[in-house]
């Protein structure tokens, strides 16, 4: 997984490159490329592209329209890319070799993304409402991190998400009591035992920021901006119950101190030797457990 973080971030790129000229076409079926190194080279500031599960995925927005062009790999790329990962260290030129080849890949689809962020009076609405009313229905905003440089005298800004779009939420409550929240928890990044910290903070605003480009270039999201039921970190049969045993359970055992990877591995063999129906979920709590 970390080497998967350092290859996402190595290859987000921000782009410039050639404007399109005239008017952009009327159907996303006309505005499209034939080889992966054609939506690179188009690319304007504010673009992104990356490489990820067999796929290279560029997002280009034009005229306030965001369009994903996706160009899978072939043998050859996917041997230059699994080399590029044996030593565990992105280098730049191993950067360069895999960019490159997948840059003469030919375009498989270019489709429009529905970027449609709530309105003034959506926004609004959520004014007075709680952190877990915000991310129920008819909001069903996401948290997808911790404030950054959360500080004393400072807006404490959520950072949330829906679908193609990113929202930041300001909670009414003092540095203070954000700061005692995050003190007690002991879950990084923000995973779903985490939440129960926030959850009645309660909102002031809530700001549309821009099209989030991580949910853009992730092809679980479909067009529309709904995640693929077979991609869903949470199947149906998830046991939640479980899960939040597990995290009581670690936050016992590992109270006043903060694991190794050795202590982490040791409590995944034990937890899974009880539990082997949620071997994959064990790993990824105690993953997230600092």
């Amino acid at each position: 997984m970390k080497k998967m973080m350092i290859i996402l971030a190595a290859m987000m790129l921000l782009c410039t490159g050639a404007a399109f000229a005239g008017e952009l076409p009327a159907a996303a079926d006309s505005f499209c490329f034939e080889t992966f190194g054609d939506a690179v080279a188009s690319m304007e500031q504010g673009d992104v592209f990356t490489v990820q599960g067999g796929y290279a995925v560029a997002v280009v927005t034009r005229y306030g329209r965001c369009f994903r062009v996706v160009a899978p790999f072939d043998e050859h790329a996917e041997e230059l890319y699994t080399a590029s990962l044996e030593d565990g260290n992105y280098a730049h030129d191993e950067f360069r070799t895999v960019s490159d080849y997948v840059s003469t890949l030919p375009v498989q689809y270019t489709e429009e993304l529905m970027v449609i962020p709530f309105t003034q009076d959506e926004l609004d609405a959520m004014a007075g409402k709680t952190i877990e009313e915000a991310m129920s229905e008819p909001f069903e905003l996401r948290m997808c991190n911790y404030p950054e440089d959360a500080e004393a005298g400072k807006e404490i800004v959520f950072p949330m998400v829906k679908g193609f779009c990113k929202y930041e939420l300001v909670i009414n409550e003092p540095y203070e009591v954000y700061q005692e929240r995050r003190a007690g928890d002991r879950y990084d990044p923000v995973t779903i035992m985490s939440l129960r910290n926030y959850s009645d903070l309660t909102v002031r605003c809530v700001r549309y920021t821009g099209i989030s480009s991580s949910n853009a270039l992730n092809l679980s999201y479909q067009a529309d901006g709904t995640v693929k039921r077979d991609n869903d970190p949470f199947p149906e049969d998830y046991d939640f119950a479980l899960m939040e045993e597990i995290a009581n359970d670690l936050t016992e055992a590992w109270k006043g101190m903060e694991p190794d990877q050795e202590a982490k591995e040791a409590m995944i063999t034990e937890l899974t030797a009880r539990h082997p129906e949620a071997a994959e979920m064990i790993r990824q709590i105690v993953g997230s457990f600092h």
